[in-house]
């Protein structure tokens, strides 16, 4: 996980306010972490910001998106589509609650580091 989470923190409520850490300057903030939020609104609707079952990319190796290596000439898949509409990700991280209550994140992983170094510096 990117952020850097305290003690009691939960998921949705790191989104919920936009959260960062210790990591933020190599990952960033809670905002482009996120790919999917699922919300409830104040009038009881459930809301996917980027649609159900969405995904960021797929498999390696998987042309048509159904996954297992079957091939077609369209995917029925569900894809992930940036080019027109509000992104509502983006508006909901760091709402605080406001807009609708969040109750569930996709968010995006990075692999660990390849290595790690700790420096120590005495100053007299």
């Amino acid at each position: 996980l990117p952020a850097d989470p305290g003690a009691d923190a939960s998921l949705c409520g790191m989104a919920a306010t936009g959260a960062s850490g210790t990591n933020a300057v190599r990952y960033g903030t809670m905002r482009p972490n996120v790919l999917n939020l699922r919300v409830v609104l104040p009038d009881g609707r459930l809301l996917h910001t980027a649609g159900p079952g969405r995904q960021a990319r797929w498999e390696p190796g998987d042309q048509d998106g159904l996954g297992g290596g079957h091939t077609g000439t369209h995917s029925l898949a569900p894809c992930r589509k940036r080019a027109a509409g509000y992104d509502l990700t983006s508006l909901f991280v760091g709402s605080e609650g406001t807009l609708g209550f969040l109750t569930q994140a996709t968010l995006r992983l990075h692999p660990l580091p390849e290595a790690a170094a700790v420096t120590t510096a005495t100053f007299p």
